[in-house]
């Protein structure tokens, strides 16, 4: 079911594929982070609106992380559209619901972050959405 779950998002989602040959569409968000045995990196795609952006983020230990904080290049928003530790996959069903909003909180070399439950040995994906620049008033 989880083979099945995570082609289908492959075929939804074009940064999942569409950026393979260059770094122009992989970059890392959390590569240093050793005492909690995680990583978490964006992937960018060609196509507008829904699949331009993923990000994958795993934790390696058998520990939940609460308000885990990762940093994103811009404001947007992010929701989870996949968990390892969902309960149809074996998991414990510990879930991230909803639109998480990210925050001006500055993380690693990111002027935004977002901050959200990490469930202990998981990958999860969030699609990743950037606001539209406001207009400037005249």
């Amino acid at each position: 079911d989880y083979t099945k779950t995570i082609n289908e998002i492959y075929k939804k989602y074009g940064a999942m594929y569409e950026i393979d040959k260059s770094w122009d569409g992989f970059k890392w968000l959390n590569v240093d982070d050793t005492g909690r045995s995680s990583i978490a990196f964006l992937r960018t795609g060609t196509t507008d609106g829904t699949g331009k952006y993923l990000i994958c983020v795993s934790n390696f230990t058998p520990n939940t992380y609460e308000n885990f904080q990762i940093g994103v290049p811009m404001e947007g928003k992010v929701k989870e559209i996949l968990s390892s530790d969902d309960i149809r996959f074996g998991g414990t069903g510990l879930l991230n619901s909803g639109i998480i909003k990210s925050r001006p909180e500055g993380f690693l070399d990111m002027g935004h972050s977002v901050r959200f439950t990490l469930p202990g040995m998981s990958t999860l994906y969030f699609s990743y959405t950037p606001s539209k620049p406001k207009a400037k008033k005249k």
